[in-house]
């Protein structure tokens, strides 16, 4: 939409994630994300939190599929979409104005954490179309997974190019430190 702005907010998932369908069956899924601004105190000079901020997320279709997978209540999130207030009155007669954000694009805060991603085949196609039985996945990418253990065979047989789980990434990082702290031989 070419007169949209487009936002982006980064916080936390702080509800879990509620699925439903529309009535003709599109899924949706909608969730609450939420962020602390901290400012230095100028008097001070600590850092202090101010007021929690809120703001309603709301997707459909694919995205809504792959967030009832990959969202639970505490993940740090990025969420971009278009932006709109409304005002309305609470049960007790209160004006209020709630803040929502329909969302274009949903994704793990790299900033704050890892995670592993698994591509999603639908009816055994490719993104580009083309059927996946019968023919050997692109150099570098896993081949389409039946269920969970075949997932993880598969990350063991594809070689480079198949993201590492969190624990793998643990033990290749321990590994990298080790070697920094032997000595080095002397420079050429």
């Amino acid at each position: 939409m070419p007169n949209e702005a487009q936002f982006t907010v980064a916080g936390f998932v702080a509800t879990p994630p509620n699925f439903s369908a529309t009535k003709s069956g599109l899924p949706t899924m909608t969730m609450r994300v939420a962020w602390t601004p901290r400012r230095v105190d100028r008097t001070t000079g600590e850092w202090t939190d101010e007021p929690t901020c809120f703001v309603s997320v709301k997707c459909y279709g694919r995205m809504a599929e792959n967030s009832k997978i990959s969202l639970e209540k505490g993940d740090p999130v990025l969420v971009t979409g278009t932006l709109r207030m409304h005002d309305y009155q609470s049960k007790e007669g209160i004006p209020r104005t709630s803040v929502d954000i329909t969302a274009t694009a949903i994704g793990h805060d790299l900033s704050r954490g890892t995670y592993v991603v698994n591509r999603r085949w639908r009816n055994g196609q490719r993104a580009g179309g083309e059927s996946q039985e019968g023919q050997a996945p692109e150099p570098g990418e896993p081949a389409a997974p039946a269920d969970d253990q075949a997932l993880a065979d598969s990350a063991e047989l594809a070689g480079p190019g198949v993201p590492k789980t969190g624990d793998e990434l643990a033990a290749e990082a321990a590994g990298v430190e080790e070697q920094a702290r032997e000595p080095v031989g002397a420079p050429f």
